[in-house]
């Protein structure tokens, strides 16, 4: 999500409604400010993103997605924990 934020900005992106889709009730909760989160390490990252959103002035829209919809993001987040090397590269464009 940080690095998600990250681009957002690099792309100059603000005053905008960002629709975070997860499959994660606890993330959408903690990142909506619904629920509390007391791990340390994930704080950090929920107050970073918290603050890139405020400078940027961005509106969070959480929005749940069942696991299955979220498969392919999944599947890239456990890659990225295991230090699995993925290349790829996307073009966005409006």
């Amino acid at each position: 999500l940080l690095h998600g934020m990250n681009i957002l900005e690099e792309f100059g992106i603000k005053y905008e409604a960002v629709t975070l889709r997860g499959d994660s009730q606890v993330v959408l909760q903690q990142l909506a400010g619904e629920w509390p989160c007391y791990d340390e390490h994930l704080n950090h990252y929920l107050d970073q993103i918290e603050q890139k959103a405020k400078q940027m002035k961005l509106k969070l829209v959480c929005e749940p997605i069942s696991r299955k919809q979220n498969k392919e993001a999944h599947q890239l987040a456990t890659q990225a924990l295991e230090g699995t090397v993925i290349d790829s590269h996307k073009e966005i464009t409006e």
